[in-house]
């Protein structure tokens, strides 16, 4: 149940990133920040970028688990449209799931994935919680203040909790 958990809240232009440290029922903030690329850069020199990045993340923290957001995808509505945005989206946030799962196989650590729904209602109890909802209960939960200054930080670091929500459960059943 102890460990460190990176949390990763993939994206081709920022990917946020957070570190926790777990020892029983308490979280500690170890590091969080975004790893930002250059949108003039193609598709392939920011995976690489975010690729690179990534893992000099993890030689640095040494994280025991990676917890990873899946893309969001989007559904069609009643008339079996859905907005190409949103689909487009999906595509970058996967190609960006991508690096971080490579990332995780390279250096041989566990990996999670979880829906966004499933991080919300884990860390703030409601599924559909704001981007504001998260970093207010991811600031109470850890003892941090000002936690909306960095959102895609904030969204890693609530993956990384959603992830350890997860574990202790599992514990306790399996107990």
């Amino acid at each position: 149940m102890d460990g460190r958990i990176l949390g990763v809240d993939p994206g081709t232009l920022l990917m946020g990133f957070g570190i926790i440290d777990q020892f029983q029922n308490n979280l500690d903030h170890v590091v969080s920040g975004v790893i930002r690329v250059k949108k003039s850069n193609n598709v392939g020199s920011r995976l690489i970028e975010l690729y690179d990045n990534l893992n000099q993340i993890i030689s640095e923290w040494q994280p025991s688990e990676i917890a990873i957001e899946s893309p969001f995808i989007p559904e069609q509505n009643s008339f079996g449209v859905t907005n190409k945005g949103s689909v487009k989206s999906a595509i970058a946030i996967g190609q960006a799931q991508g690096v971080a799962l490579m990332c995780a196989s390279r250096n041989e650590i566990p990996y999670y994935l979880y829906a966004p729904t499933k991080v919300k209602s884990l860390v703030t109890g409601f599924g559909r919680s704001t981007k504001g909802e998260i970093a207010d209960m991811v600031g109470i939960l850890l003892k941090m203040n000002n936690l909306k200054n960095s959102l895609d930080a904030t969204d890693a670091l609530a993956v990384a909790i959603c992830h350890s929500s997860v574990k202790t459960a599992e514990a306790v059943f399996t107990q």
